[in-house]
């Protein structure tokens, strides 16, 4: 975040952005923590499943008083969604499992994961992706007395390995073709993680991790914004660089051979109006990129009192036009104008959604998007307030899940309402009450899906599995083995 965007910076609002940051994993993190900094100034993110570009945004771990602050900033600026339908629904039976083996409900919740032998100092599963019900990947941060690392699964997230890569900063899975593909994107030792001197690679595996096939070290000057990849071969890498009055500097890299090769294909610097091919927008935050196929690939932006919030490409990423999105629920009119920002869309093959967050002074215009032909076109839905997490929406996006801060507050922090929706979003039913922490949600179906809790605040670390759409959810009480 640049001071440019929010005019009342000091050196303790700054510690502040920092500490967040490192809490609330992309995209939602600019918005969310936009909103904190001007409160506390006191100026006012059983199935199998094929899944295409899932993506893991790693985030470090949150400090319970910056936890406490964030989710108290986020209820005292929330009001009424537009057009948007709530049912109340049961509250949520949270089990929780004994042991690592079959869960039971007579046993009393865990208050953190159980460390397997030698591997007490991995700090806990922040975040998840699931090929099917038993095969998956996920993340975990950095520790005082151990770093970062990407873990595996294969018994549904009750036990995890630690994966041995090389300091991993994205995990992307791809299973176009039924080739189940993981991509790690890591940070080289002793290269530092900004500016000239950085280099990172991309690393490969089609076995579950046994092997792994890595790339050519890329130099880059800048912070890793996104990895986006559509099969084991194709890949799109953004690169984000300094900012000014309100946008950044962003470089976007593509490779055509699993990492072995990188082109720069497009960039876009502050203050900089070229267009045509290899130019993105030079204006506005730009967050990331996402690519639904070969071809059309979506850049999400944070563009306050903007006209765009998402710019497209059709020709692979060498191309780049500004792109309308409607107003929720309405067949005219569009978003203009507004402190907004998009997230990374999500796409499972031609089908996918994005989320829009922010609003104007009316109050707030939390969307959620859905297309069924890889995002030429999108359709609008108002959320029930504020995603805390990342939206889930399985298969042919008919069922979603969020974690949301509701309209009006009335949450207590450190909280989310869980919700469901039967009817592609027109609808949100409170499904499960409410779940602790900030957390992030990944479901194969419309029934099996999980639910990562970070610790803070005296909430413990958890991953929950529920097998009926969150009527009733598991604590897998997990481990993970160095």
């Amino acid at each position: 975040m640049n001071d440019e965007l929010d005019p009342t910076a000091n050196p303790d609002l700054d510690r502040l952005d920092a500490r967040l940051r490192e809490a609330v994993a992309e995209p939602y993190d600019d918005y969310v923590l936009r909103r904190a900094r001007s409160r506390v100034a006191g100026s006012l993110a059983a199935g199998g499943g094929r899944r295409r570009g899932v993506v893991i945004a790693l985030a470090a771990l949150i400090p319970a008083a910056a936890a406490a602050v964030l989710l108290a900033t986020v209820l005292g600026n929330l009001g009424r969604p537009l057009a948007t339908h709530v049912v109340t629904g049961p509250t949520p039976t949270v089990e929780a499992s004994p042991s690592p083996a079959e869960p039971s409900p007579s046993a009393p919740p865990s208050a953190a994961p159980s460390p397997s032998p030698g591997a007490a100092s991995a700090g806990p599963v922040s975040a998840i992706a699931m090929f099917d019900a038993q095969d998956g990947w996920g993340y975990v941060p950095t520790t005082a007395t151990a770093p970062s690392g990407v873990v595996h699964t294969t018994d549904g997230g009750v036990h995890w390995a630690l994966a041995h890569v090389p300091t991993a900063g994205r995990i992307v899975l791809t299973d176009p073709t039924g080739v189940r593909t993981a991509w790690v994107l890591a940070a080289l030792p002793g290269a530092g993680t900004g500016g000239p001197a950085a280099q990172v690679q991309a690393l490969t595996t089609t076995d579950q991790g046994a092997n792994w096939t890595p790339g050519t070290a890329l130099s880059i000057s800048g912070g890793v914004a996104t990895l986006s990849a559509i099969d084991a071969n194709r890949a799109w890498l953004s690169v984000t660089g300094n900012g000014a009055a309100g946008s950044n500097a962003m470089q976007l890299y593509r490779t055509l051979d699993g990492g072995m090769h990188w082109d720069l294909i497009a960039k876009g610097n502050p203050g900089d109006s070229s267009t045509g091919p290899g130019y993105l927008p030079g204006s506005c935050q730009k967050l990331g990129v996402t690519f639904a196929n070969a071809s059309d690939g979506y850049l999400n932006l944070h563009c306050p009192g903007g006209e765009y919030f998402l710019y497209a490409s059709h020709d692979g990423g060498v191309t780049w036009a500004a792109q309308h999105l409607p107003l929720a629920d309405l067949t005219t009119g569009y978003v203009s104008n507004c402190d907004c920002q998009t997230a990374a869309p999500v796409f499972h093959g031609a089908d996918g959604f994005l989320v829009l967050t922010g609003g104007v002074e009316a109050g707030p215009l939390d969307t959620l998007y859905l297309t069924h032909d890889s995002g030429r076109t999108w359709a609008g839905h108002a959320l029930p307030g504020t995603p805390v997490a990342p939206p889930a929406m399985p298969g042919a996006m008919s069922t979603g899940y969020v974690v949301a801060v509701p309209a009006g507050g009335g949450t207590p922090p450190p909280a989310g309402t869980f919700y469901h929706s039967a009817d592609g979003g027109r609808t949100w039913q409170r499904a499960a009450g409410q779940l602790d922490g900030l957390g992030t949600l990944d479901f194969l179906t419309d029934g099996l899906g999980w639910y990562v809790q970070q610790p803070q605040g005296g909430i413990p670390a958890r991953i929950l599995r529920t097998p009926d759409g969150g009527r009733t959810w598991v604590d897998l009480r997990y481990t993970v083995q160095g």
